[in-house]
């Protein structure tokens, strides 16, 4: 066992606590113990300490498109980029999918697999075809599978049925590529097409990418608490477009967000701009953009320790930030998550060990 004690620890995602350290054993956080139990009862235990810091939970890359990856080299270069920003946790999509799930994955991340289907084409060959692949590896925990569905409104009834069942016989999430469906603003239509859905169960727990802006038809019809919306850093081109995801924010959709197929992680930049949008300057508001890489996408994995927070008996992975770079004149006591960003992050831990770049 070993204590690491930072100023900060960002805890169970709702507070930054001061004096506070952790108990790591192997890759699981122990406890948390107050500073003066660790001198009183602990002093023994190797500590490592990092006084100008503030410990976070490691982030996540729900959705990230590697497509531009050919060769395990582009994949080890692209999953580096993600360790040198803090995630160690990725789901990952590509058309070549069988091409992609025998990349080697570096042993500090922890991989989910997006498998696509398109409705313009699919048929029950590539039914059978998915069935093969998570009988397969079915005995491989270390594998976890999300379907992604393309061109929705295109699938056969009796082929998106099938899917819905296979989802929900064996709990596989489903990512749904919203974009077709801003063609269809009838709202009778679309109460249509969600009852459908719904009776068929394939809301339960569902993703929905490219959909979080100008669909209140679409969205005051479904269950908020069934879906998740996936936003793409891209997508948030505008003003009126920040304002509409902190709107969903306030209104409690749960919310991701993606990187897809940028070829920069943005979510620092990303919290500085929404931070300045936030005209109530809660800390409630920082809480919830942060639980957009972490907390939300507990589901995508398959650990039962899951690290989207830093609390007792949680998985030991978390980020380290220097609050003093960039942030000179700060008074003692105070902070704000938004200051973070990747030149403040100075160390990454997965699974209780420390990543060496």
């Amino acid at each position: 066992m070993f204590i690491v004690s930072p100023k900060w620890i960002y805890h169970n995602n709702k507070k930054l606590e001061k004096d506070k350290s952790l108990l790591i054993d192997g890759s699981i956080i122990k406890d948390i113990l107050d500073d003066k139990s660790v001198e009183k009862f602990h002093n023994k235990i190797d500590k490592i300490e990092y006084p100008n810091h503030i410990l976070m939970p490691t982030f996540v890359e729900s959705y990230i498109n590697m497509d531009d990856c050919f060769s395990q080299i582009d994949i080890d270069r692209k999953i580096n980029i993600l360790l040198d920003n803090g995630i160690t946790k990725v789901q990952a999509i590509s058309n070549d999918f069988r091409k992609l799930i025998s990349y080697q994955v570096n042993n500090y991340i922890e991989m989910s697999y997006v498998i696509s289907f398109n409705g313009k084409d699919c048929d029950q060959q590539n039914i059978k075809d998915i069935i093969n692949i998570l009988d397969f590896y079915k005995t491989d925990p270390s594998k976890k599978f999300s379907l992604n569905l393309e061109n929705i409104l295109d699938f056969d009834d009796d082929i998106i049925k099938k899917l819905a069942s296979i989802s929900n016989e064996i709990n596989i999430n489903v990512n749904i590529q919203g974009n077709v469906l801003s063609r269809i603003k009838d709202k009778n239509a679309i109460n249509e097409i969600i009852e459908f859905w719904d009776g068929i169960n394939l809301l339960n727990n569902c993703y929905l990418h490219d959909f979080f802006y100008n669909n209140d038809n679409w969205l005051s019809l479904m269950n908020k608490r069934s879906i998740k919306l996936m936003i793409n850093y891209e997508d948030l081109d505008s003003i009126d477009k920040l304002k509409s995801f902190l709107s969903l924010i306030e209104k409690k959709y749960i919310c991701i967000l993606i990187s897809n197929k940028n070829k920069t992680y943005k979510l620092y930049n990303f919290t500085k701009l929404a931070n300045v949008l936030n005209t109530n300057k809660s800390d409630s508001f920082e809480n919830k953009i942060i639980n957009c890489v972490t907390t939300n996408t507990s589901d995508l994995f398959s650990k039962s320790a899951y690290s989207g927070c830093v609390k007792k008996g949680s998985l030991a992975s978390f980020n380290i930030f220097d609050y003093s770079i960039n942030n000179f004149f700060i008074k003692n006591d105070s902070y704000n998550l938004s200051n973070l960003d990747n030149q403040s992050l100075t160390n990454v831990w997965s699974s209780g060990k420390q990543i060496i770049f």
